[in-house]
Parts: structure tokens; C-alpha cells; sequence
């Protein structure tokens, strides 16, 4: 019967290659499970597979499952020591860790043995793997110590730090044809006996079979284990501090050469596996307690009032508590569990799952020092994190982060200046976050796309929830024009909005020349910024827009409140959202526009981050104003945006409600086997 849910870490593997006996041990238990069982290899992304793995028909993922299902987890060495240090008490219950190590004994008797809950230790890694190429730089090695006519000792890398041990064989070799040649460890004596070289297994095994004897330690070895040099050819001693030597010719007469090992029997490990009892892990509550550490409504941005709307809907599925500097407004307190205090005292601990909330601003860094002690899973509102980062940082932090990701120096006093060259970068310097968090999710299927394939994360995409849910009849005929007539726009002129933050970097400048190509071609509308904009900014637009022969048409609003906001976006007929975003930046101003049902132009990768409707027409960024315009001037002549919702709004609206949006992220968690879900 096969192990369901089998995971074997092999990223020690991938970090040292094949240079070490618990690396060889390893990968030959990799090619034994990948033959026998149904194995998934946990993998270091960017790094490349060991030789044999990467042909293997064995799946590879880049970081541990998020979903609460129980599974078995091999991992060795440091890998093993920081899994079972680290490990999250919500995910402990449902992996079952078989750790790697080496099991001290007499002589051939010592090995690596997998131990761990319900398998006292078995032993693994006594087999010799086949034969490997040698690589270019352990021939270039090994024709340096060709070039020393002599016979050869050589010297583990663990016996080789040891000075006693060391003066004691250069006093032995002295005065001899020998030399000694320490493997994969430098020595800690400098003499002319001594050579120094780091090998893989194909240039270990070439070396160790024209040696003369093999020095190796009581405990675990550096570069070669018992059983693999008298596979090889060669003959070996143990030796520990203290232990007197005499003569080289007393090692060798003391050497052991063939026959003192047996190979582990392929079929124990497997056998062992199969008879492990079903890992008894916990059932997924019925309503679990979650942890929501955000900031919070009335807080002004998109992810305050994101994670409102999301509490809102969690409470119907879970006892939720918030963690929040942010002052909630009573009738939202009274509806979750409770509302705490960021604060260092963060029980993590008492919930089934915590859930942060990151965005780029400053207010996000005591949340970011809370997962960083903590763990959890992260909801990622941002593409980018500069201004973040920035903070969080410092210049030289930040400039550390640039040249860790970018692999070239770039200067950080100017972070605008970064910002703009975002695109140039190719990619969205995520990993403080994605390294420290143990899932994150992001609302773009680009953003997931590009981060899956930069980082060893968890990460799924899930579609962003719409802050504002209109119900059909609130954008009736006889609504909108109410709407229009509270809000000063003309009834008889097609009204073209652009919502969000104005800024330069949001395509401010892009929308005017759009409007100016647009009525030089005659075409009647009227056109208003609705969102915050700075002051100097706006006086920059209105030279902009006094340049351009658009006082008539176009109007600054600027920053309104929710119910007025709420107003324009029944009120407006035409949405223009111009916006070069890279990596999958999702525009909430776009999607409270297709909430409420308004056909409307965008940019392509600003449509696409939002899974926009059809009644959003697309343009290719970069695009000239020309081409937005033509697309604006076919839509008024059409007459298309006076079908309010446009055609596909109503299933938009059922896949980006904040009601799905919570059972889906409960059923990543915790299964899709719920009550509710």
C-alpha cells in the first residue's frame, strides 16, 4: 500500500550537491520512493535538482501545504533541525516529521537512520548510489594531486579540524612516500604534507579508489561514510581525539578494507513506511478561530475597507478576533469576537489560523513584526512594497534588498524614482514577505503567476472582493438619474469618471490628453477625477488641462466621502482607468466601478488584475491617448454604457462577493469539507 501524502525535502540535496553521505543518502531514498511510492520532493525553487532527481516522474513543490490534511515530511540535517524548531503549533498536529541524522555506533555499525513519532529510527542511505560523471572542477582537482607522485591519506573533513589529530598524522606521513589530502574540510594545520581540495561524488570516489587508506570519525562524516569508501575501492580507520598514532604503517595495518558492512535492505525503509498508523490529526472545526491582524475601517484605503468587509463575512463562518490599531466603529465590533490591540503579547497560539493583512504603507510594519515572530498566512494587497520596504528597511536595507533580488546595486534615496523604474526590475521584490509567511494570497492571477515563479512560497490567488455591492435596482434608470442630478452632472452629456488616488504615476496626464484627442474630434462628454489628489498636483493638472482646451469638460472633484462616492458611481456612465501597473497590481477603483455596473476603458493588465467583465473594454499598455480615445468615442456613438449592469456583471458579482471571497479562504485553510462550505 502506498504512503498517502508522502513529502521528502530534498533541498539539502540541491544546497551542497552530491558532496556529502547525507546528501548521497538522500537522493538514493528519493530514487527508492519516486520507484515505490507516490513521494512529493520539497525543493529550493531556482536551484537546480541533483543529478537523477530532475528526470524523476516525482511532483516538486517550493513550500509546505497550507491546507490542514495530515502528511509525512522527510527532511535532513539543518532542513530537519529548523522544521522541527520552527513549525507552526496550528500545522504541527497534521505532519508527521521524519528526520535524517546520523546514528552513532561502532565502526560500519554508525549510519543515518530516519526516526521520528511512530518509527523509533530505521536505517537508510547504507546502499551505493551509481555512478556519476566527474565534473570539470573536480578533474581540474584531481590533476593537481596527479601531478604529486605519491601514495595518498586521505582525511575527512571533520578529522581534519582537529589540530591534535592533525600534527600527530603530518608527524606520521613525515619522512614517507605519503601525503594527506583533506576532503571537504579544510585543515586546521598548515603543512607542506597537507593538501586542501572540496569534491562532489564523482571526483570522492575516483580519489578514494587509488588512495592508500581513508581517515574518518567516530561521529558523522563531512565527505565520505564507511560503506561508500570500501564500495569505492578504498580501505579506512576511525579515529577520535586522544587516539595515539604511532606510524602510518601502524593505520594501515589497522585498516579495514572490504566486508565489514552490509547494505540496508532496500525494502525496510518502504516496508516501515507502510506499517506507520493513519496520523490521527484533528478534525477542522466547524468554526474556527481566526486571528485577523489588519488595519481596519475607517482607516482611510483599499485595504481597511477591504478587510471590514471581509470580518463582516467571516463572522458568519468562524469566531474571529481582531488585531487592529485602527478604531472600529461600534456596530462592527459588536459583530466579530473581539478587538485587540497590536501588541507583542499576540497569543498566535489560541487560533486555528492567523491571517495578516500587508499593504504599502507604513502602518503595516508592526503587522509585518507580528508575522515575522508569529507566522501565518498573508493577504497581499500590493504589487510592490517600496514605500513598505523603505520604512521598514532603511536606505541601506532596502539598497541590501535591491542588489539581493535585482543582482546589481541601485541607489535608494529616491523610492519614486524606484517606483517608476518598477517595470525595468522585472520583477516585485516580495520576499521579505513571502520568505516569512507560511502562505500568501494575492488578488491577480498575474500577481500569483509571478511570485510562484520567484519564490519558494505558498501562494494562491484568490478573486478580489468587491467593497461596494450594488443590488440591480439601485442602478435603475430613474436611480441614475437621481444620482446625476445630486451630484452636478448633466443628464444629457455622457459622464466619464476616473476613480482612485490621482496621481502622475496613475495615468492622470495620460487622461487628458485622452479627453483633449476626444474632443477635438467633436465628441460631447464631460469628465470628472473623483479621489484624492494632492494640491500641488492638482494645480499642475489645471495648467494641463487650461493648456489643453478642457475647462469646459473636465473637473477636478478631489476626495469625497463614501456616501457621495457611492453617488458617482451610479451617477457616471463611462469609467477611465489608464494605469501602467507591472505584476499584476489589482485597481479597486476599477472594480468599484464594475461593482456598480459601468461600462467603461481601461488598460489591459489593469483589466486583467480584476478579471474585469467584457463591458470593460481593454487597451494594450503603453498604448498612445489615441488609441483610449478611439475606444471612448466607440463606446458614446454605441450608446452601449446606457445598459446598466453590462453583460456579464451579474456573474462578476457572484464570483468577487465577500461571501465567497471567506469561504474560500476557509477552505484553503481548512478544507472544503465544512459545514457552510
Amino acid at each position: 500500500m502506498k504512503m498517502v501524502n508522502l513529502i521528502l525535502d530534498v533541498r539539502l540535496a540541491q544546497q551542497v550537491g552530491r558532496t556529502s553521505p547525507l546528501a548521497r543518502a538522500l537522493l538514493g531514498l528519493a530514487r527508492q520512493l519516486v520507484q515505490a511510492e507516490s513521494v512529493t520532493l520539497l525543493a529550493t525553487r531556482g536551484a537546480p535538482l541533483p543529478e537523477g532527481l530532475a528526470s524523476m516522474p516525482a511532483r516538486v513543490i517550493y513550500a509546505l501545504p497550507v491546507l490542514r490534511k495530515p502528511f509525512t515530511l522527510i527532511s535532513g540535517g539543518c532542513y530537519a533541525n529548523e522544521l522541527a524548531t520552527n513549525m507552526r503549533p496550528q500545522m504541527r498536529p497534521f505532519v508527521r516529521l521524519l528526520s535524517v541524522s546520523w546514528r552513532r555506533g561502532v565502526g560500519a555499525a554508525a549510519g543515518y537512520v530516519a526516526a521520528g513519532p511512530d518509527l523509533a529510527g530505521i536505517s537508510i542511505g547504507r546502499q551505493v548510489n551509481p555512478p556519476v560523471d566527474i565534473s570539470e572542477l573536480d578533474q581540474l582537482q584531481l590533476g593537481l594531486i596527479e601531478d604529486v607522485p605519491t601514495s595518498l591519506l586521505l582525511v575527512d573533513g571533520v578529522v581534519a579540524s582537529n589540530k591534535d589529530v592533525m600534527r600527530n598524522l603530518v608527524a606520521a606521513v613525515r619522512g614517507t612516500d605519503s601525503r594527506i589530502v583533506t576532503l571537504n574540510g579544510a585543515s586546521a594545520v598548515e603543512a607542506p604534507e597537507i593538501m586542501d581540495v572540496h569534491l562532489d561524488e564523482g571526483g570522492l570516489r575516483e580519489l578514494v579508489s587509488r588512495s592508500s587508506l581513508v581517515v574518518l570519525p567516530a561521529g558523522e562524516p563531512t565527505a565520505v561514510a564507511a560503506w561508500e569508501v570500501e564500495a569505492w575501492g578504498g580501505a579506512w580507520l576511525q579515529i577520535e581525539a586522544g587516539d595515539g598514532i604511532k606510524s602510518l604503517a601502524e593505520l594501515r595495518e589497522k585498516a579495514i578494507k572490504s566486508g565489514h558492512y552490509a547494505e540496508d535492505d532496500p525494502g525496510a525503509f518502504l516496508a516501515a513506511l507502510d506499517a506507520l498508523p493513519s496520523q490521527a490529526a484533528p478534525e477542522a472545526p466547524l468554526r474556527p478561530k481566526v486571528a485577523l491582524v489588519t488595519p481596519m475601517f475607517p482607516d482611510m484605503g483599499g485595504p481597511p475597507h477591504s478587510s471590514l468587509d471581509l470580518a463582516m463575512a467571516l463572522t458568519e463562518l468562524c469566531e474571529l478576533d481582531i488585531w487592529t490599531n485602527s478604531d472600529m466603529l461600534p456596530l462592527h465590533r459588536r459583530r466579530v469576537h473581539g478587538v485587540y490591540r497590536l501588541s507583542d503579547l499576540f497569543p498566535a497560539d489560541r487560533y486555528d489560523e492567523v491571517v495578516y493583512v500587508l499593504g504599502n504603507h507604513q502602518m503595516y510594519v508592526p503587522i509585518y513584526a507580528l508575522l515575522r515572530r508569529y507566522g501565518g498566512i498573508v493577504i497581499q494587497h500590493d504589487a510592490h512594497m517600496l514605500d513598505f520596504l523603505n520604512v521598514l528597511l532603511g536606505r541601506e536595507g532596502l539598497e541590501k534588498l535591491l542588489k539581493q533580488e535585482l543582482g546589481k546595486s541601485y541607489p535608494a534615496h529616491d523610492v519614486g524614482a524606484l517606483i517608476s523604474s518598477l517595470s525595468d526590475f522585472g520583477r516585485p521584490l516580495l520576499s521579505p514577505v513571502v520568505d516569512v509567511a507560511d502562505g500568501v494570497i494575492v488578488h491577480s492571477p498575474t500577481a500569483r503567476s509571478i511570485i510562484d515563479e520567484l519564490y519558494d512560497g505558498h501562494v494562491e490567488y484568490l478573486p478580489v472582493g468587491m467593497p461596494y455591492s450594488f443590488k440591480l435596482q439601485e442602478l435603475s434608470s430613474d436611480k441614475r438619474l437621481s444620482a446625476k442630478y445630486s451630484s452636478g452632472v448633466d443628464p444629457l452629456i455622457p459622464c466619464i469618471i476616473s476613480f482612485g488616488e490621482v496621481h502622475l504615476q496613475k495615468g492622470a496626464k495620460q487622461c487628458l490628453f485622452t479627453l483633449s484627442e476626444l474632443k477635438s474630434w467633436g465628441i460631447g462628454f464631460q469628465f470628472l477625477f473623483v479621489g484624492p489628489v494632492r494640491s500641488d498636483l492638482k494645480s499642475e493638472l489645471y495648467e494641463h488641462i487650461q493648456r489643453l482646451d478642457l475647462t469646459d469638460c473636465v473637473k477636478i472633484i478631489g476626495a469625497v466621502s463614501e456616501e457621495q462616492y457611492n453617488r458617482y458611481l451610479v451617477a457616471g456612465d463611462i469609467v477611465l482607468q489608464i494605469r501602467q501597473i507591472p505584476f499584476g497590481q489589482v485597481s479597486g477603483a476599477l472594480l468599484d466601478a464594475v461593482s456598480a455596473g459601468m461600462h467603461g476603458v481601461a488598460s489591459e493588465n489593469l483589466a486583467r488584475s480584476i478579471e474585469a467583465p467584457q463591458f470593460v473594454r481593454r487597451v494594450v499598455d503603453g498604448s498612445s491617448p489615441t488609441i483610449y480615445a478611439e475606444q471612448l468615442a466607440d463606446l458614446i456613438a454605441s450608446k452601449a454604457y446606457e445598459e446598466r449592469p453590462g453583460p456579464g456583471w451579474a456573474d462578476f458579482t457572484v464570483k468577487h462577493d465577500f461571501g465567497a471571497y471567506a469561504r474560500n479562504l476557509l477552505a484553503m485553510i481548512f478544507g472544503p469539507a465544512r459545514e457552510g462550505l
